[in-house]
């Protein structure tokens, strides 16, 4: 009785695709955060440290330190340490790339409320005129007019840099 090669070899090749498919890493982006407790968070951190780039690290501290501030400016929480443990509350048990696209998307709407504010001030300031001779006034004017000119321009690069992180993540309308 003569056994065929064909069927074991077969079987031999499906185990070794599964095996790879198995072993595929997946994205950095994609992995759970672990913060129900300060000491969890930092533990996970450690554990998944060299997964991360020093860039994504960056990224993550930032969209955290974001979802600080709209905790805050929502009065969800007061001191530093309720602060911290509804920041952790909210990032405990989602993907790195949800809190990323979260601390954007909180950038974004902070950002852009800023923007719309000094552009108020803008409107105003630019009706504003000083008494004939009064270089004095007309100087602070001045001053006050550039350092709101430039402060919109870097909210304007900012909304951009965070719309493009924002995109790079796959979410779509970002601006």
């Amino acid at each position: 009785m003569k056994i065929s090669a064909r069927p074991a070899f077969t079987a031999l090749l499906l185990l070794a695709a599964l095996g790879v498919a198995g072993c595929q890493r997946t994205s950095p982006l994609d992995t759970k955060v672990v913060a129900g407790t300060a000491e969890a968070l930092g533990n996970w951190r450690s554990n998944v440290g060299y997964h991360l780039t020093t860039e994504q690290w960056r990224d993550f501290d930032e969209a955290v330190q974001e979802l600080k501030l709209q905790i805050m400016a929502a009065h969800e929480a007061t001191g530093s340490d309720a602060i911290a443990d509804a920041a952790r509350a909210k990032i405990d048990q989602v993907t790195v790339g949800e809190v990323l696209r979260a601390g954007w998307e909180a950038k974004l709407r902070r950002l852009d409320a800023e923007r719309k504010e000094l552009l108020g001030a803008i409107e105003q300031n630019s009706r504003l005129t000083v008494k004939p001779g009064d270089t004095e006034s007309a100087g602070y004017l001045d001053r006050i007019r550039r350092q709101q000119a430039e402060h919109l321009q870097r909210l304007t690069q900012d909304l951009a840099t965070t719309g493009e992180k924002l995109k790079a993540l796959g979410k779509p309308g970002a601006p």
